[in-house]
């Protein structure tokens, strides 16, 4: 006996609509459902679920949510509240996490606890055939210091305007994927009359097709990184950067790759340059601050590896451990990995040695700068640069996620019947 994930403890109803939960039980069985005060008797199906309906009702809790089976088993969900359950939906700008904007509304970050802001995150489930009777993942999580980073952005900010201007519970299911077009969350009647995306939801609904995919998928990449790696003569000595400034050739970054020397390289390169760090602030912590870059990168402090990002769209922001950075000369190195020829490190951003926590982020829209900062070391201008290997482009993987009908069963489809106030 158990209720479906989205009624999991600490989930949100919503309020002013009837309330429609679900469950799972043996076959056939009868089923005592209970909201608070409301109950209501149902029956499971041959295959097991049983559905309860109860009245609409006022935002409150928290409430417990039981079923108990004739046969004496039970399903509990406590700290249940009544309140206003948004679904969000989409690709990367309604996914936009909250880490990515912690610098531009640092605010949110010093009180974010909040037991009445809740969200529901269910991860990409790609699936072909049927839907499945229920998400496999996903729990209710409230919003605190530890939570806050992995908040859909976009929802994190709807969700604060209720919680102000309405004083009541928010719940927000968050079902987001990353680039995946509309069909993906599209069901196969939806997508009548598109006879190209039903044809090749058809075909990855094959096992064989698809598990020849996706391990195609992982054999082409981890080969392509190796051929990589393997021809790279930076690797084991170029982290340091000396060879880098003394045998380097001259390049303006920020800058796309196309307009230097390097247009159309396919591989990896490696850039560095010094900086001069005042006997002030040596030793301590900071950020290191270097936008975006195409396709990933690794990058190095005085030969110490402090982060990397597997591809483009992340924002750069290292965080440099104390007693690293030393008085008077200091070296930063990056190797850039370019998968397809369109190399670039991104204009318009900030590039620099950052000290101090309190800093926010400004943007025209265009370019970038901090206000508030205690230091800045700017690393924009001219730095040094070798190649480290040259190969050919990488493969293109088959974003599986992305096909017609593979979020819809995978994620959606088993949430239907879920009240919402909205669906975004």
């Amino acid at each position: 006996m158990r209720f479906a994930r989205v009624f999991a403890d600490g989930c949100v109803l919503q309020r002013d609509k009837e309330i429609h939960v679900w469950g799972f039980a043996e076959g056939n069985e009868q089923v005592e459902v209970a909201l608070g005060d409301n109950t209501t008797v149902c029956k499971s199906d041959e295959n097991g679920r049983f559905d309860a309906v109860f009245p609409a009702q006022k935002k409150g809790g928290p409430y417990t949510l039981t079923a108990t089976g004739k046969n004496g088993s039970e399903a509990v969900s406590r700290n249940v509240m009544i309140g206003e359950l948004i679904v969000i939906c989409g690709q990367s700008n309604m996914e936009f996490p909250m880490e990515r904007v912690r610098e531009t509304y640092p605010d949110e970050w010093k009180a974010p606890d909040d037991p009445m802001f809740r969200t529901f995150k269910v991860m990409e489930k790609p699936l072909f055939k049927k839907s499945i009777p229920d998400v496999e993942t996903g729990e209710w999580k409230s919003l605190s210091s530890d939570t806050i980073d992995a908040y859909s952005a976009v929802g994190y900010f709807t969700a604060k305007y209720l919680r102000k201007n309405e004083d009541v519970a928010v719940g927000l299911v968050d079902l987001t994927m990353g680039g995946a077009p509309i069909e993906a969350f599209m069901s196969e009647e939806s997508l009548a009359g598109f006879d190209e995306a039903l044809s090749e939801a058809e075909r990855l609904g094959d096992d064989d097709t698809l598990n020849a995919i996706l391990a195609n998928n992982e054999s082409g990449a981890n080969e392509w990184h190796a051929a990589l790696d393997g021809a790279d003569v930076g690797l084991n000595s170029y982290e340091d950067g000396k060879a880098i400034l003394e045998k380097g050739r001259d390049i303006v970054l920020p800058d796309f790759f196309s307009d230097t020397e390097l247009d159309g390289l396919i591989g990896s390169v490696w850039i560095a340059k010094t900086f001069t760090v005042p006997e002030k602030y040596a030793g301590k912590s900071a950020t290191l601050w270097f936008g975006t870059l195409v396709d990933f990168d690794f990058c190095y402090i005085n030969g110490q590896l402090v982060g990397n990002t597997e591809y483009t769209y992340p924002p750069r922001r290292y965080k440099i451990p104390e007693g690293l950075i030393r008085e008077g000369e200091n070296t930063v190195v990056f190797r850039i990995g370019v998968e397809k020829g369109y190399g670039r490190v991104t204009p318009g951003k900030l590039f620099g040695i950052v000290y101090g926590d309190d800093a926010r982020r400004i943007s025209d829209g265009f370019n970038e700068s901090l206000e508030g900062a205690e230091h800045i070391e700017y690393l924009a201008g001219v730095w040094k640069y070798l190649i480290g290997s040259r190969c050919e482009k990488s493969p293109d993987p088959v974003f599986v996620s992305w096909k017609p009908t593979a979020l819809y069963n995978g994620m959606l489809e088993p949430l239907t019947g879920l009240n919402t106030r909205a669906f975004a």
